[in-house]
């Protein structure tokens, strides 16, 4: 296959500012699992390159180093995403969770 070069991926996509920008514009509600396997909730105020602001009702905001956060998730995300059928994600957990044997 000579002459035939293949571009190389690139370093950053952006998206992390991406999908930030719009939690943060869109005012969601997400969940933050850290590395020592707590979980905060609150809403995207601020993000930067090493942390980002939650700010949580009734409670202190947070800032979080992002190298102490496992994954962000939306809350709330799971239980509404619908399947092409129109089955719901909590639906089909219900049909596939393993029932005990008699």
């Amino acid at each position: 296959m000579a002459g035939t070069s293949k571009t190389k991926a690139p370093e950053q996509t952006f998206e992390e500012v991406r999908y930030l920008r719009n939690l943060s514009e869109s005012r969601i509600l997400v969940r933050a699992r850290l590395t020592d396997n707590s979980e905060v909730e609150g809403i995207v105020e601020f993000y930067d390159v090493d942390f980002i602001r939650l700010t949580r009702d009734g409670q202190p905001n947070l800032f979080l180093y992002k190298h102490d956060i496992k994954y962000l998730y939306e809350v709330g995300s799971s239980e509404s995403r619908t399947t092409e059928r129109g089955d719901s994600a909590s639906e089909i957990t219900e049909r596939t969770s393993p029932r005990p044997v008699r």
